[in-house]
């Protein structure tokens, strides 16, 4: 599957399916008020990306912002899953160089498995790091 990499926008969330019933809660309360979500997201040193399959759908949202990776991916990423995971690699390293340490938190076993492949490292609290 090709997969277009571009600048996250906050509407782009509308337009993804995403994977988990979790994430679809994270992206309602984002939607009910995109002013303060854009300031929450975007306050700080923050690199957020898009993952496009096709014109219109995409297949990823992911980023960190005031050193917390987030990611929401569609139920759509199977095919594209190689690509995001090279594109969130680069974000992460992009965003290491600024000198700001990077967490995240695993909410299932597949969740905890990709960051584990994307370079984190759990911590006795349950929080992974970016190494």
């Amino acid at each position: 599957m090709k997969v277009e990499i571009a600048d996250f926008k906050f509407d782009d969330l509308k337009r993804i399916n995403p994977r988990r019933q979790h994430d679809e809660v994270q992206i309602d309360l984002a939607l009910m008020s995109p002013t303060h979500s854009e300031r929450a997201i975007f306050s700080g040193p923050s690199l957020s990306r898009t993952a496009w399959a096709e014109v219109g759908v995409p297949v990823a949202c992911f980023g960190v912002a005031r050193g917390l990776g987030w990611a929401i991916l569609s139920q759509e990423v199977d095919g594209a899953i190689l690509a995001v995971t090279k594109a969130a690699r680069a974000l992460l390293s992009e965003y290491a160089k600024m000198g700001i340490p990077i967490y995240a938190e695993g909410r299932d076993a597949s969740a905890c498995r990709w960051l584990r492949i994307l370079g984190f490292k759990p911590d006795q609290n349950g929080r992974y790091w970016y190494e």
